[in-house]
Formats: structure tokens, sequence, C-alpha cells
């Protein structure tokens, strides 16, 4: 199945084995099942940053498990002040 990824904020996809490596927005097959915990393991974000990740505007928990066209954005924390 196909998603569409944005990432923000310095995000970018770095797993070297993928096409879209240093990318921050990117269509992607990934398999059917796949949760956003996998998603990110897959795209070689370090599991250290906290995330806030949208799927389709609205907020999901890592454990979802995404759907074929998923709209997907991922976020880490920002402070302004």
């Amino acid at each position: 199945m196909e998603l569409d990824i944005a990432l923000f904020a310095g995000l970018r996809c770095a797993n070297p084995d993928l096409p879209c490596c240093g990318e921050t927005g990117f269509r992607l097959e990934v398999p059917s099942g796949t949760t956003i915990r996998a998603l990110r393991d897959m795209l070689g974000i370090d599991p250290a940053i906290p995330l806030l990740v949208m799927v389709n505007n609205h907020h999901e928990p890592e454990e979802s498990v995404l759907r074929a066209d998923d709209r997907v954005a991922m976020f880490p924390p920002i402070g302004g002040g």
C-alpha cells in the first residue's frame, strides 16, 4: 500500500536504502498492516525524538495501523517564546 508522508521541522527520511532518503515529502510503498511506529523505524527517525503524528489531519498514537493512501505528517516538539 502507498502512503503520503510529510516530515517537518528538520525531520528527513534517514534510511539510505529507501529512494526517499534525505527527503521531507514523498509517497512511499509500505507493507499492509504497517503501524506508525514501524513507519518511523522504516524511515530511520531516531526513536529518542518524541513526535507528534497526524494521520489524515487527526492525531494518532504510534501503535495505530495505517491504511492505503493515508496522509501521514510527523513533527518533532517545537518550542517558542
